[in-house]
């Protein structure tokens, strides 16, 4: 089957040689008077805004990361600004692309923040949510971890809906790991379509065909001279096991979309992000979220019992307050200076 012809954008944990040109990696990052965090802001651009390389600067470590500040120049809002900025807020590539099919092209760019873990910043001029991140996470193994990686665009017409691609390849620091990973992007936020880890060390491949009018997909993993097949769907967001005809519950989680915030050095403040775990499919490796419907449930479980507990604690004080107060005298009206036994009323989780 032929397929479109598929541009690759890398990305790095720190980008070298210096770059002549990119993007904000950031919305409303600071551009600075000086190559420090301390000079005055003389300017703040929104994410995706064109950066022109002027000329490289000191090097610098904020927090646990080194690169350097950077002589820039850009438009806003029709004026020329010129500035310095921090190595790690400037993005070398904007992948333009109609991801959610409304008819207009929807920017993305991807990177990473200090402790490698890959960030990917989504621009919908036309969503009601225009500007959102996510955190897509490590990738690492025994002990190595990886920092750069490969984005791509799979198109409509190759997958049936348009997927972003992501191949990381840390053969040589994790042990042989190699992960693939295939994002979607839906009303309610980006979602995990497909994670894949293989290990290149051994004598393991896996192999992932398309077919776009269905939305499915035929996953074969080869082991020697053994081969195995897993048949998927596309369904809400992600892909979705399909056994006897009928599709598997299980699914990955939505990432939500969450604003960025910016520090000084215009690093975004991370939410939580969720933990990855191992789960095998018809003997073949799959990589997918923890749901946090699970840890919801523990939550719920953790409550419940303590709202017991509590119920318990305040029946045994009634009866024991009863008890005591039916051996005294009858009690005088209470004055304005006494107060009333506070009530404990349990509160149940929503």
């Amino acid at each position: 089957m032929h397929h479109p012809e598929i541009v690759v954008y890398p990305i790095s944990y720190r980008q070298d040689p210096p770059l002549s040109h990119g993007f904000a990696g950031g919305n409303m990052i600071n551009l600075r008077s000086k190559p420090s965090t301390k000079s005055t802001i003389v300017g703040k651009l929104p994410l995706g805004t064109p950066i022109e390389i002027v000329a490289q600067s000191n090097r610098a470590v904020r927090g646990i990361r080194e690169d350097h500040w950077y002589r820039v120049r850009a438009e806003v809002k029709g004026k020329t600004v010129n500035g310095f900025l921090f190595g790690p807020t400037i993005n070398p590539h904007r992948i333009e692309a109609d991801f959610d099919l409304d008819g207009n092209f929807d920017m993305l760019y991807g990177s990473y923040n200090e402790r490698k873990e890959m960030l990917i910043h989504y621009h919908n001029p036309d969503g009601a949510e225009p500007l959102a991140w996510t955190i897509i996470g490590q990738f690492s193994n025994a002990g190595g971890m990886s920092d750069n990686a490969v984005l791509s665009v799979i198109s409509k017409e190759t997958a049936g809906i348009p997927l972003l691609k992501i191949e990381v390849d840390c053969s040589s620091d994790c042990k042989g790991s190699v992960w693939t990973k295939y994002l979607s992007f839906t009303e309610s936020g980006i979602r995990r379509a497909l994670e894949i880890e293989e290990n290149a060390m051994g004598n393991e491949q896996q192999f992932v065909d398309f077919h776009p009018k269905s939305k499915r997909i035929t996953l074969t993993k080869k082991l020697g001279s053994a081969k195995s097949k897993l048949h998927l769907k596309f369904n809400h967001g992600t892909y979705k096991a399909i056994v006897n005809n009928v599709i598997a519950e299980k699914t990955a989680p939505t990432i939500q979309a969450v604003p960025p915030q910016t520090t000084a050095i215009n690093k975004p403040i991370e939410t939580p992000r969720q933990i990855l775990g191992n789960k095998s499919i018809n003997g073949l490796s799959i990589q997918s979220d923890k749901s946090l419907r699970k840890g919801e449930a523990t939550s719920d479980k953790t409550v419940n019992r303590k709202e017991e507990k509590n119920d318990k604690t305040v029946k045994a004080l009634a009866i024991k307050k009863t008890e005591v107060i039916s051996k005294k005298t009858p009690q005088p009206e209470q004055t304005e200076t006494e107060k009333p036994v506070a009530r404990i009323t349990p509160t149940r989780a929503k």
